[in-house]
């Protein structure tokens, strides 16, 4: 297994830009978590 295979990957979803942004600055910061894409509901 490579390194990206061992990572969680995050789709955060919400109407509210800012409110992803941060989230997946959060998830960025993680060693082991990648945000894949945002989305609007």
């Amino acid at each position: 297994m490579n390194e990206d295979s061992k990572r969680i990957r995050i789709l955060a979803v919400d109407d509210h830009p800012i409110l992803r942004q941060g989230i997946a600055g959060l998830i960025a910061d993680e060693s082991d978590m990648t945000p894949r894409s945002s989305g609007r509901s």
